[in-house]
C-alpha cells in the first residue's frame, strides 16, 4: 500500500479493465488504479469521510503527452467502476485521464455543501499525473449532476466545461445559480425519458441561455433515461473542441477564487 498523495491511498496495484479477457491482457490500452480517498482533515469538509476512487489512465504515446482530466460522476445504482467501463473507449481515443469516485462517504444528500472531497480529488490528480493546464472537465450522470453547478460555483474556473447527462430539471436554476461563475455546459439527454422530463429540462436551460450560460444539446429522439454507447466519445469531442468567449464576469469571478 502506498501513498499517492496528502488525501490517497492505492489499495489495488494498476489492473486492466475487466471487459479485457483476460484480465490484464496483453495489449491493454488503458489502465485504471483504484485509489482510497481519505479526506484531507484542514478541508472544510470535516475530514471523516473516505472512498473508493476510480483512476483510468490512457497508455501514454510517450513521456512528454499531457492529458485532459474528466471528474465523472455516477448516477443512483452506479459506481465509479461503471463510470470507468462507460468512459474506457473514448478516454483512450480523445486522450482523457477519468477520475471516477464513488458516493460511498461523501454526503449526496447536500448539494451545496460538503463538495470539496471532488475538488480535491481534482487537485490531488492535477498534483501527481500529467493533466494538461486548463483541459479539466466535469460529467454527471443522473442524479450525480445534482453536484455539477455547486461544484463551479464553488471554484469557477476549475472546470472548463461540463457534461450533464439525463439531468435532473433542477428547479432552482432560474433564480438562485451565479450565472458568472458557470463553465460552459453540454445537455446530452433523450427525448424518451420518463424519469426526468427532456421537455422541462429544455424549458429551464432556455433560462440560462437568456442569462448568458452557452450551453448546447446533444438528444436522441428515441433514447430513454441514461448513456447511449456512443455518447462518451460525442462528449468528449464537445469537451476540447473551441467554445465562445465567457461573459465578461466570468473571467472576474476567476480573479476572487484565487484571491
Amino acid at each position: 500500500m502506498r501513498s499517492i498523495g496528502a488525501g490517497f491511498i492505492l489499495i489495488l496495484s494498476l489492473y486492466c479493465l475487466i471487459l479485457i479477457p483476460p484480465a490484464c491482457a496483453a495489449g491493454s490500452k488503458s489502465e485504471v488504479t483504484v485509489l482510497r480517498w481519505l479526506d484531507d482533515p484542514k478541508s472544510p469538509s470535516s475530514g471523516k469521510r473516505s472512498t473508493n476512487v476510480h483512476l483510468l489512465m490512457p497508455k501514454p504515446h510517450d513521456d512528454s503527452e499531457k492529458f485532459a482530466l474528466l471528474l465523472l460522476l455516477h448516477g443512483s445504482g452506479q459506481n465509479g467502476a461503471d463510470m470507468i467501463e462507460l468512459w474506457e473507449d473514448a478516454a483512450q481515443k480523445k486522450r482523457l485521464i477519468v477520475l471516477a469516485p464513488g458516493i460511498e462517504g461523501i454526503p449526496f444528500k447536500n448539494e451545496r455543501g460538503n463538495l470539496w472531497p471532488f475538488i480535491n480529488m481534482v487537485n490531488e490528480v492535477s498534483r501527481n499525473y500529467p493533466v494538461a493546464p486548463g483541459k479539466i472537465y466535469v460529467a454527471g450522470v443522473s442524479s450525480g449532476n445534482v453536484f455539477i453547478p455547486w461544484l463551479m460555483l464553488m471554484k469557477p474556473g476549475l472546470f472548463e466545461a461540463a457534461a450533464m447527462i439525463s439531468s435532473e430539471p433542477f428547479s432552482n436554476w432560474q433564480s438562485e445559480l451565479d450565472v458568472c461563475k458557470l463553465s460552459p455546459i453540454f445537455f446530452v439527454h433523450g427525448k424518451k425519458d420518463e424519469q426526468f422530463s427532456y421537455k422541462l429540462l429544455r424549458n429551464r436551460v432556455k433560462i440560462l441561455q437568456k442569462r448568458g450560460v452557452f450551453a448546447e444539446w446533444l438528444t436522441d429522439d428515441e433514447a430513454g433515461h441514461g448513456v447511449l454507447p456512443e455518447w462518451p466519445a460525442l462528449i468528449s469531442e464537445w469537451f476540447l473542441k473551441e467554445k465562445p468567449a465567457p461573459m465578461a464576469c466570468f473571467a472576474e469571478e476567476i480573479k476572487k477564487s484565487h484571491s
